[in-house]
């Protein structure tokens, strides 16, 4: 981990919650209680649907909607919990949710997922 008196780089597969929550810890320990997070995830795979494979499936649902889940999940368990302080949450996705793309179907229903699950907070 890269960091300096007011930010930090972390490089892990967050697709693993306790992974992340290992990390999210670890910043607190440096700088306190979080009251931003950024998230941006994401990996595409065109296949069409006749030809998606549960291994392209599971690394879809893993490097798109499963990372953005567990950053959030870590980010409410560690985030300071004063009703004065203003949080900050920034999801960068795209906008395959919203709209149908031909070949991307598994890639455009995650990030719909992860839309709804930011909409949903």
């Amino acid at each position: 981990m890269e960091h300096s008196d007011k930010e930090a780089f972390f490089q892990a597969d967050f697709s693993q919650r306790q992974l992340v929550q290992k990390k999210c810890q670890e910043a607190a320990e440096l700088f306190g209680a979080p009251t931003s997070l950024v998230v941006a995830a994401g990996q595409v795979l065109s296949l069409d649907f006749e030809h998606t494979d549960d291994e392209s499936m599971d690394l879809l649902f893993n490097n798109n909607y499963k990372v953005v889940f567990n950053s959030l999940r870590s980010f409410f368990l560690y985030c300071d919990t004063s009703q004065d302080v203003e949080k900050s949450i920034i999801v960068i996705s795209s906008n395959a949710g919203n709209a149908s793309r031909p070949n991307q179907i598994v890639y455009a229903s995650m990030k719909a997922a992860i839309n709804s699950l930011v909409r949903s907070l």
